[in-house]
């Protein structure tokens, strides 16, 4: 008898609970859809496609923003670097950060300890480069072959 008196008044709590959110949400509701939708034009079209493009236009901009606003074109130091690699390293990420000193981050995939040991010494030997690291366990293969290295310069 207890019970049924208990869930008809949860029912009715939940019901004036429901009544109370839909009249708080009602005026949002009438501001969006009260308005009737405008008539499709030839031109609207075209101005859906233009926003897109300059949405995509600005979202790259904003990516490749720390290469314009560098000193000097840091694509020269990363052509230089990718164009002294061995055959037998795989190059599948360059990530550039800009600031002073600036860094180049390479990461990839070796096929031997060896090959990774001599492309960062010939990318340590290039003056434009003030610094080449590899972790240590890059070097001794640890990472079945993946490796990162970090270059450090003004670029």
């Amino acid at each position: 008898m207890y019970r049924a008196r208990y869930i008809i008044a949860g029912s009715l709590a939940l019901i004036v609970t429901a009544l109370i959110t839909f009249l708080a949400l009602m005026p949002s509701y009438l501001a969006l859809y009260s308005v009737s939708a405008p008539t499709t034009s030839p031109g609207a079209a075209s101005n859906d496609s233009d926003r897109t493009q300059i949405g995509e236009a600005q979202s790259l901009l904003t990516a490749l923003l720390p290469l314009i606003s560098s000193t000097t074109t840091p694509t020269s130091a990363i052509a230089l670097a990718l164009s002294m690699k061995g055959t037998g390293l795989h190059i599948n990420h360059v990530t550039f950060n800009s600031g002073t000193p600036s860094v180049i981050m390479l990461s990839g995939s070796a096929d031997s300890p060896a090959q990774l040991d001599a492309y960062s010494k010939a990318l340590g030997t290039q003056s434009l480069f003030s610094s080449v690291s590899v972790p240590v366990e890059d070097l001794v293969g640890a990472k079945d072959g993946n490796f990162a290295v970090t270059l450090q310069g003004i670029f």
